[in-house]
Parts: C-alpha cells; sequence; structure tokens
C-alpha cells in the first residue's frame, strides 16, 4: 500500500481483487457525477445532522455505493440513502435480526444491552433477503470522526471500530469463501 493510500481505499481494491480472481464479478463503479453526488452525501449529512466518518464519505464520493460487495449485500448509493423506502426496509431488517438489540460492545463500550432504536444508527447497506445489513453507530466516533459499524450476517451481530475495519473483514470472509476447492464451491451453490 502506498503510504498515502487511504486505508479503506487499499481494502476496497483487494476486495475488488477477490471478487475477480474467484469470477464472482464485481460491480464497484467510479463515480462520473462527483457534483450531484457530492450534493447527495450533503442532504444525507443533513437528513442525518451528522457528518458522516471521513473514510466512508471519501468512499461514496469516489464510488457511490457498491452492489454485491458480500454475497447478495450490497453498500447502498446516495440515492438509496436517501429514499424513505431504503430507511424503512433497513428498519425492518434491524428489528428481525437484532431482535431489538445491538451486538455486544467492545470494552470501551458497557452500554452493550442497549435497544438499536435508542440509538442514533444509519443503515448504509443490505441485502435482498435482509440476512445482511452494516450499520453505522454515530454514537460510538472515535477521534477521527469514524463511526463504529455494526453488522449482521444471518442474525450474528459484529461490531468493527470503523467502515474500513468493516472492508477488511469482508475481505476475509470473502477470502475463505473462495478458499474452497471447486467441488466443494458447486455443492454450495
Amino acid at each position: 500500500m502506498h503510504p498515502r493510500t487511504a486505508r479503506w481505499l487499499s481494502a476496497a481494491r483487494t476486495l475488488h481483487h477477490i471478487k475477480v480472481t474467484s469470477c464472482e464479478g464485481c460491480a464497484c463503479r467510479t463515480t462520473v457525477d462527483t457534483i450531484a453526488v457530492a450534493k447527495r452525501v450533503a442532504a444525507i449529512e443533513k437528513c442525518y445532522g451528522i457528518a458522516l466518518p471521513p473514510s466512508y464519505r471519501e468512499f461514496m464520493l469516489r464510488y457511490d455505493g457498491w452492489s454485491r460487495v458480500f454475497g447478495r449485500a450490497s453498500l447502498l448509493s446516495t440515492e438509496q440513502l436517501l429514499s424513505p423506502s431504503w430507511h424503512h426496509r433497513a428498519e425492518i431488517v434491524m428489528d428481525r435480526v437484532a431482535g431489538g438489540h445491538l451486538p455486544p460492545a467492545g470494552k470501551h463500550h458497557p452500554n452493550s444491552a442497549s435497544s438499536w432504536r435508542n440509538d442514533n444508527l444509519i443503515p448504509f447497506g443490505l441485502d435482498d433477503t435482509g440476512s445482511v445489513v452494516f450499520v453505522f453507530d454515530a454514537d460510538k466516533v472515535d477521534e477521527s470522526g469514524e463511526f463504529e459499524v455494526l453488522a449482521w450476517f444471518s442474525g450474528l451481530g459484529v461490531r468493527v471500530p470503523s467502515f474500513p475495519w468493516l472492508l477488511d473483514m469482508l475481505c476475509d470472509l470473502s477470502s475463505s469463501r473462495t478458499s474452497t476447492t471447486p467441488e466443494a464451491a458447486i455443492r454450495a451453490a
């Protein structure tokens, strides 16, 4: 990684490489109309009353979402994030998979039993079946402005410190999925 390459960008490039080399295909495309995307990013920040995490903001300005980033789960585009129907869908999924509670926080966050509805959560990714959802926890912000990320995979909830960590985790999960033999991959399909 070049010393000035953002960590999220390095992880995104790695994930792209994993997907392409596993013949999974990759729908991550560079943003064409950056001015329109920047306006929608500003509208998202105004809607939630927060500044988006710097890494995620850079990601959105560069890629404006990522269809099928992990299996059938997508990182939503700015248009989708501004759509009430997508937000409602994410809330339904969070109700179902989280059972009303957040995944336990790390040792620095003792309020692990709180309901997700009591927190400042911002959904930014999910799949069509509702088995995968990615959410920012805007109540858990580090000194650089990065939010913790909550991710649910088929009801299993995990927390990671930031958006770059989520991309790293997706790289690890994607690598392990593609490291199976061709026969095992066919049986799993």
